[in-house]
Order: structure tokens, then C-alpha cells, then sequence
């Protein structure tokens, strides 16, 4: 009986690692008429941008969110004083030009000039439409 069920478990590997090393399948036939020279037509402003997502998002509220799809959310509704670097070991300017901590419960951030009053939403100084607009 043991050695019965040894040999099951190895037919079952063998077939697993035969169906693991196939060749990938062809790519489907394209039948929507569009070719690779098809070239992109201008943006036009307006519209719905539809985002797939890998699950529910718990709230928008970037204090309250506990869930990544949450996270992928809001981090494109809000914009942060800080950032973290790509290195993941410290924290760079975003919206906040710098910021100093005067002691431990206190922390002075110096908003980039260009964004007083919310006139700028890029660091473009020549765009000078109000950040409401820019959305």
C-alpha cells in the first residue's frame, strides 16, 4: 500500500513538472480588425477613466485605509507633503519644499512657493491654472 501511494505521488509530480515546462500556448488570432500600424488618436478632454481593481477599497480617506486597493485609491485622489525615496529608507520633498522639527511633537513643513494659495499642481511655474482645474 505504501509503495502504491509513492507511485502516485511521483506520477503526480512528473505531471505537474510536465505541465509546468510546456511551451507557452500561441497568441490568439487578432479578429478586432485593428493592426500593429494603428496609431493613437489626440487625448480628448472629458471622459471616464475605468480602473480595474483587485478588490474593494475600504475608504478613500488616506488616516481610515487599511487595504492596499485602498492605498492605490487614494494615492491617486491625494497628494502628500512627503514621500517615501525609492530606496524606501527616508522621506523626500513632494508638496512640502522642506520641513524642520522644532522638537518632538512638532513639525514645520514649508509648502513649495510655486504652491501658495494652490496656483500650481505641477512644478511648472508657467501653469498657472488654479489646482481645482487641474483635475
Amino acid at each position: 500500500m505504501l509503495h502504491r501511494r509513492a507511485l502516485i505521488a511521483w506520477l503526480v509530480l512528473a505531471l505537474v513538472l510536465l505541465v509546468a515546462c510546456a511551451p507557452p500556448a500561441a497568441p490568439a488570432a487578432n479578429t478586432g480588425g485593428a493592426t500593429d500600424d494603428t496609431t493613437a488618436s489626440e487625448p480628448k478632454p472629458g471622459g471616464t477613466l475605468t480602473v480595474g481593481l483587485n478588490g474593494e477599497i475600504d475608504t478613500i480617506d488616506p488616516h481610515m485605509s487599511v487595504t492596499i486597493v485602498g492605498f492605490q485609491v487614494y494615492t491617486q485622489i491625494f497628494e502628500g507633503l512627503v514621500q517615501q525615496t525609492s530606496t524606501l529608507d527616508g522621506v523626500e520633498p513632494l508638496l512640502a519644499e522642506s520641513w524642520e522639527q522644532p522638537d518632538d511633537v512638532t513639525y514645520i513643513f514649508h509648502i513649495w512657493s510655486a504652491m501658495a494659495g494652490a496656483m500650481h499642481w505641477t512644478r511648472d511655474p508657467n501653469d498657472n491654472r488654479p489646482l481645482r482645474n487641474k483635475f
